[in-house]
């Protein structure tokens, strides 16, 4: 692998993390932001056993429950992606060592 394919192997690799960054700002910031905003008519009316609505406590649950989802989702997208960026690297380094007759 020459350099200048070795530097678009890495520029590709910034590109696709700068994209898939910003995608799931943008999923944690409907959760952080648009749902508490949005949701205080679909929690009204969840009642548990005799206790009144849980507004509150339902939100905090599913803005918890659904941040952590994303990390986990971002860390595994994050890893295939470094994964096919040393694969691509690791490539250039065995032709290298096959064209200097190691």
């Amino acid at each position: 692998m020459t350099s200048k394919s070795r530097e678009e192997a890495i520029e590709k690799y910034w590109k696709t993390t700068r994209n898939v960054t910003l995608l799931f700002f943008l999923g944690w910031l409907a959760i952080a932001v648009i749902i508490p905003v949005l949701s205080p008519h679909v929690f009204l009316n969840v009642w548990i056993g005799n206790l009144p609505p849980l507004h509150w406590f339902m939100l905090t649950f599913v803005v918890i429950t659904l941040g952590v989802a994303l990390i986990f989702i971002y860390a595994a997208v994050m890893d295939r992606i470094d994964k096919r960026l040393r694969h691509e690297l690791g490539e250039a380094r065995e032709e290298v060592v096959v064209r200097r007759g190691v």
